[in-house]
């Protein structure tokens, strides 16, 4: 679901855009979505919030009113989007450093979480769900601080559980794991750190010397991990990178979901299969965990 919450940054206008819930934003909410009373368009205003391109170009629509909007990029500030001339000095493309940037700059380094282990242990649908179960258990203020990025090149994202595994495999636009890819992903963690409180980054699902780099960019780290060997490889990676183990996760496809050791976190986790996304519960534990690192002052 779509909700809208209007604030003032000073003069501006700031409109909050949240997704509540597990499910995705759809289309159609568009038909009784309207913009909060209380939005003071007078002086412009700022969208803020990750969101569906298709939502934002609505919302900037709705805001044609105002004499400029702009979208709140954090790292960076804000970027003026659409201006009328006849009404505001700014120009489309100007960047603007309001009280938002500023409380973003202000904020501590982010805590980066790689959630990494070899191929085919449910990496990725974990991933999925603990997406889910921090933003349906985290406060609107906590999910504003909060970024998920998924740092392979093989062209799925939150989508690929939306639809058949035929369609997701004809769609998907699988990318080079390259130098060049990698270097992106280290200017993307550098720029998140700067600007948020918890990055949950979910890697490739090989040790090698692209993946040591990145998680040299990491702080904490989470091992999902069906081979036992492998739990050990990824166990030294993320000790030679200086990661602190937030918890461990043997997966398995049968059997119950259970905690094997408090100190340091042990889990079994059950049935990480794509199509049960639904079915699977975290351990509260293990949120407890994770939530922790976004601090609210």
């Amino acid at each position: 679901m779509i909700r809208l919450v209007a604030r003032l940054d000073g003069q501006i206008g700031v409109l909050d855009v949240f997704i509540d819930g597990a499910e995705p934003a759809l289309p159609r909410e568009l038909r009784s979505l309207m913009l909060p009373p209380s939005l003071d368009l007078t002086n412009g205003v700022v969208v803020v919030g990750r969101i569906p391109r298709w939502l934002a170009l609505y919302l900037f629509a709705a805001c044609a009113e105002a004499p400029w909007c702009g979208s709140f990029v954090p790292g960076l500030g804000v970027v003026v989007v659409d201006v009328d001339p006849a009404r505001s000095n700014y120009r489309r493309g100007q960047v603007l450093t309001t009280m938002l940037q500023r409380e973003s700059d202000s904020l501590p380094a982010a805590a980066i979480v790689a959630v990494g282990g070899p191929p085919h242990s449910g990496k990725s649908v974990f991933f999925r769900v603990l997406q889910q179960t921090l933003q349906r258990e985290c406060t609107q203020e906590e999910q504003r601080r909060m970024s998920f990025v998924r740092l392979c090149p093989d062209g799925e994202g939150n989508w690929a559980f939306e639809v058949s595994s035929d369609t997701r495999q004809r769609i998907r636009d699988k990318r080079p794991w390259d130098e060049q890819f990698v270097e992106h992903v280290c200017r993307t963690l550098v720029g998140l750190r700067s600007s948020v409180q918890l990055v949950v980054a979910d890697l490739g699902g090989r040790i090698d010397d692209r993946n040591r780099k990145i998680l040299r960019h990491c702080t904490h780290g989470i091992i999902v991990s069906a081979d036992p060997a492998a739990t050990a490889q990824w166990r030294t990676a993320f000790d030679e990178a200086g990661l602190q183990l937030i918890a461990e996760a043997e997966s398995v496809l049968t059997g119950q979901s259970t905690m094997l050791c408090e100190w340091p976190l042990q889990l079994r986790l059950c049935g990480l299969d794509r199509d049960r996304v639904a079915d699977v519960v975290l351990p509260a534990v293990l949120i407890k965990r994770v939530q922790e690192l976004v601090t609210i002052s």
